[in-house]
């Protein structure tokens, strides 16, 4: 039983004790195509297999030897030749499948193959004719021939017109991908220009600013410097109306100096109404006069003040320095309003007020200017260009030079009021003096 066992797993395993079972195991074969010998020899096994392994092997050596049957392809299945020698093998797939489909067999050539060069009897075999000699095979073959070439010619069409769909695609992608190219250069140099003008712009309104700021420090200055310049004025025009006057009565009669008109008076003049002023005082009070009724009112009296006198009080005892009384300090007769110090000329000519006119006025139009153009007036004049405001004083002096001629100083007597020490002094004395 054991034996049998033995048997049994060998032949799962696929472990046969001879080598022709070996050769013949074929799982694709049908029982009726097997030759009939191994069917025998199939029997013959069945009917020993309750023997053992041993006997088994002793009865193959007794027996005479055999010859081996003929090979069989794995490929076609055709009994006489191999696999590699098997059209199966040295043909492309579509062929091989069509032949295929045809139930195309291997030519009776390939079973003359063997170890010997004797005739072999026929073992069941048969053969089969091509079928390219077939008038049906032919017919199919044509056919099929001409499927192919439509199949190709459309399989051809279809790919023209893929790639021509592909390269249409690709034409759109490529102009919208240069369409978008140029958008983008066209907007980037907008941007660039609405850059360089908002710089433009900006710069200009920069220049403005630096205008109105520089016009706004030239009018401070101005006016700081020229903040006294309408009382100048006044006093110098009320001089040269005088002056006029006096020179158009008395011609050739040296000039007197003359004091300010600003309001400040003469030492002399002070000291007449000084003195005049000293002796008044107030004698006697208002006298208070009667009181007349209004109507049937009667008159109004006024009691008489009282004043209680507290005779048991002691008097205050006070400090030394409380009980003295503070001396008064002297004050000067001499008033005199604190002014700028102005200087008055002995002679002045009509052209003095015209120049001091045209000064201003010169001031006046090139404030707004800007310091570029002041520069360039600056060097077409021949005036040295320090700063703005000194370049517009240098300018106007330079204009006033040109058309009213150097300006001359008067060589008579000036007289000098400093408001801050309140003294009246000549100027041709200090002179002399030093």
């Amino acid at each position: 039983m054991s034996q049998r066992n033995d048997r049994g797993d060998d032949y799962r395993r696929g472990n046969y004790g001879d080598e022709r079972d070996r050769r013949y195991h074929a799982p694709s074969l049908d029982r009726d195509d097997e030759p009939e010998d191994r069917r025998e020899r199939r029997r013959e096994d069945h009917g020993r297999s309750g023997r053992g392994r041993d006997e088994r092997s002793n009865e193959r050596h007794v027996d005479s030897p055999r010859r081996p049957p003929p090979v069989v392809c794995f490929g076609c299945k055709v009994v006489g030749h191999y696999r590699s020698d098997c059209w199966r093998l040295w043909t492309n797939p579509e062929t091989r499948r069509q032949m295929g489909a045809d139930g195309y067999r291997c030519p009776p050539e390939f079973q003359r193959r063997g170890r010997s060069g004797s005739p072999q009897s026929n073992r069941g075999t048969f053969t089969e004719r091509s079928p390219f000699e077939e008038s049906k095979t032919m017919n199919r073959t044509e056919n099929l021939e001409k499927t192919v070439e439509a199949m190709k010619a459309f399989v051809d069409t279809e790919m023209a017109r893929r790639a021509e769909k592909e390269r249409k695609k690709l034409e759109k992608a490529q102009a919208k991908k240069c369409e978008e190219e140029e958008q983008a250069a066209a907007e980037a140099a907008k941007r660039a220009e609405e850059l360089k003008r908002q710089r433009r712009l900006n710069k200009i309104r920069k220049q403005e600013e630096e205008r109105e700021a520089m016009a706004k420090d030239v009018e401070v200055s101005v006016g700081l410097r020229f903040g006294t310049v309408d009382d100048r004025l006044k006093n110098i025009i009320r001089e040269v109306l005088s002056e006029s006057n006096i020179l158009a009565k008395d011609k050739g009669k040296a000039p007197e100096a003359i004091a300010s008109t600003s309001g400040v008076a003469n030492e002399s003049a002070i000291d007449v109404i000084t003195k005049s002023t000293e002796g008044l005082q107030i004698t006697e009070k208002r006298k208070r006069g009667e009181d007349t009724p209004l109507g049937n009112n009667p008159r109004v009296t006024t009691p008489t003040k009282r004043v209680t006198r507290r005779t048991n009080l002691k008097p205050l005892r006070l400090a030394e320095k409380l009980r003295m009384r503070p001396a008064l300090k002297k004050t000067s007769t001499l008033r005199l309003n604190r002014v700028a110090m102005i200087a008055v000329k002995a002679i002045l000519q009509y052209t003095t007020l015209e120049r001091m006119q045209f000064l201003e006025a010169t001031h006046r139009d090139l404030i707004p200017i800007h310091h570029d153009e002041i520069r360039a007036t600056c060097a077409r004049e021949g005036v040295p260009y320090k700063t703005n405001l000194q370049a517009i004083f240098d300018l106007a002096d330079r204009r006033a030079e040109v058309k009213f001629g150097p300006e001359h100083r008067g060589t008579g007597p000036t007289i000098i009021l400093d408001s801050d020490s309140g003294d009246v002094s000549n100027e041709e004395d200090d002179v002399s003096n030093a």
